[in-house]
């Protein structure tokens, strides 16, 4: 006996191609959106730091070190706060692939490659680069944090939007540890 192979039809096809091209297209607006309230979020960060120099601009003219810290805080903030963008949408571009969670490595090489691309002299990313950036998106509120998950390796990982909600556990945090040993490939 023969057992006959049964081949989809044209129209589960066309209709799955529908569905690909919708979920694409939900994809592509959910990016968009978290990419504009990452923007308007940047924005409302530096109207504060604006109104926070208009405040205390006497104080910071005469404390040295209050100006110096100010001045670096101002600075940083430009090339943490372009980093954090970027990071943000690495990390949501690579979310239905990883789950939301990213090798910082991995986060770092992405990261460098798309600056490359945006400019023949950029600067060389490192990742407390990448854990700064996402600290300056932390005080945003964006939903990125930073998880070590081997202490003794400084192995660390973004986790990312809805993720970021997720504690780990002891046993979760060596799955993790367990899939990187094993080169799976969410953690290549």
């Amino acid at each position: 006996m023969h057992s006959r192979r049964r081949y989809q039809g044209v129209a589960a096809i066309i209709n799955q191609r529908l569905g690909a091209e919708q979920y694409a297209a939900a994809a592509s607006s959910y990016l968009a959106e978290k990419e504009a309230a990452l923007r308007e979020q940047c924005v409302v960060f530096q109207e504060k730091l604006q109104e926070f120099a208009a405040e205390h601009q006497h104080e910071i003219e005469n404390n040295t070190a209050l100006r110096a810290r100010f001045l670096e805080l101002c600075m940083n903030m430009g090339w943490y706060a372009r980093l954090g963008f970027l990071v943000a949408q690495i990390a949501l571009a690579t979310r239905d692939w990883n789950g939301g969670v990213i090798r910082l490595t991995t986060l770092r090489r992405a990261l460098q490659r798309r600056l490359d691309a945006q400019s023949k002299r950029s600067r060389q990313v490192s990742t407390e680069d990448i854990v700064r950036a996402v600290q300056t998106l932390d005080t945003l509120q964006a939903g990125f944090r930073i998880l070590v998950v081997d202490d003794k390796k400084h192995d660390r990982y973004l986790v990312s939007g809805a993720a970021s909600q997720v504690s780990f556990t002891a046993d979760e945090k060596a799955v993790l540890q367990r899939a990187r040993e094993t080169g799976w490939p969410g953690f290549a």
